[in-house]
């Protein structure tokens, strides 16, 4: 059971929070820096990574993307259990800020097994091809732990 609420809020986690930023790379750089695909690495907890591809197409200040992990990536929940997370997709939707225009930010918000679970996810454009990102999932507190899972993404060119 722990191990099935784990791998469940973690996907949803991991792609209702970093799906909100993904690239298909522009041939010139373009007026909204969100839009093109990213490819890298997400980390995990005990040093685990897994393969991550994110799409994102901007319109003004709202950010649309699709998520893609690989296997691999380990995630501790505390007393809500621990596991290995499968390979996954999931779509959605962040606002870049209007004090810094490049930083992304989405919430996620989901029940599962009877519980309230929160995302938070802050990406930033740290150059016009790295995009770094941290996800915070904000679990009950009978958890003990929120974990955080870190990304670093390069802009795929074609």
């Amino acid at each position: 059971m722990k191990k099935l609420f784990l791998s469940l809020f973690v996907v949803m986690a991991l792609f209702g929070g970093t799906a909100a930023a993904t690239f298909a790379a522009p041939t010139e750089k373009s007026s909204e820096p969100f839009t093109g695909t990213f490819s890298g690495t997400v980390y995990g907890d005990d040093g685990t990574t897994a393969p991550m591809t994110l799409t994102l197409v901007q319109d003004g200040d709202e950010v649309t993307g699709t998520a893609a992990m690989g296997e691999g990536l380990y995630v501790d929940a505390g007393l809500c259990g621990s596991g290995t997370i499968p390979a996954s997709s999931q779509t959605a939707v962040g606002d870049i800020s209007a004090r810094n225009p490049n930083h992304l930010s989405a919430q996620a918000a989901f029940e599962i097994s009877g519980f309230r679970v929160n995302i938070d996810l802050d990406g930033f454009l740290v150059d016009e091809d790295t995009l770094e990102a941290e996800t915070k999932i904000d679990l009950p507190w009978l958890c003990g732990t929120d974990p955080v899972l870190y990304s670093s993404l390069e802009r795929v060119t074609e």
